[in-house]
């Protein structure tokens, strides 16, 4: 449970990063993160290896290798172009670094939706844990409440069904888990 406290008590710094523009701190937290979820995934299964980097890769993270390494280019500044636009600002022909964060809507989407993934992904994670420690399962609202959290997360195209999922799922309709949550289908 230590590293789901962890988790937990990093969830507001990740957000206020977010939305202050700091991207790359962000990215940075996020990054910890999904190392987190592996780390807990790691633990419930046995393979946790003291000292060691939990594997990206493996377990229910095993789809995740191109966003860790997504985040990884973005915390580390390994990409020179994308790192300038982040902190430059234009002017005609100049082209300086700027001291204040610059607002990206796209890409604070994207963290964002990574953000609300991982949480959604540890809720999972605990609900097991409590299931096994206390033989306790989420409450009809924490289910509804989980439920919708990933039909707006699809909706907005953060995370995808794989094929094989999808298909079982074909007859599930997001605007009918809006409108029943929400007592509207919002606009787009």
């Amino acid at each position: 449970m230590s590293l789901t406290a962890q988790f937990i008590q990093g969830i507001d710094i990740c957000e206020v990063s977010i939305a202050e523009g700091l991207y790359a701190q962000a990215a940075a937290l996020l990054k910890q993160q999904l190392e987190t979820i592996a780390a807990i995934d790691e633990f419930e299964n046995n393979r946790r290896k003291e000292g060691k980097t939990p594997n990206i890769g493996k377990g229910v993270t095993k789809n995740f290798g191109s966003i860790y390494g997504d985040l990884n280019g973005i915390a580390h500044v390994s990409r020179q172009g994308f790192a300038r636009q982040l902190v430059a600002i234009e002017k005609g022909e100049l082209c300086a670094p700027s001291l204040t964060p610059k607002y990206n809507a796209e890409l604070s989407q994207l963290l964002y939706g990574y953000h609300v993934y991982f949480i959604v992904e540890v809720g999972r994670q605990v609900e097991r844990i409590f299931m096994e420690a206390l033989d306790e399962r989420f409450s009809s609202r924490e289910v509804s409440l989980h439920l919708f959290a990933m039909a707006v997360l699809m909706r907005e195209k953060v995370i995808e069904l794989p094929p094989e999922i999808k298909e079982r799922f074909s007859i599930f309709d997001l605007n009918k888990v809006y409108k029943d949550f929400l007592g509207e289908v919002p606009a787009r």
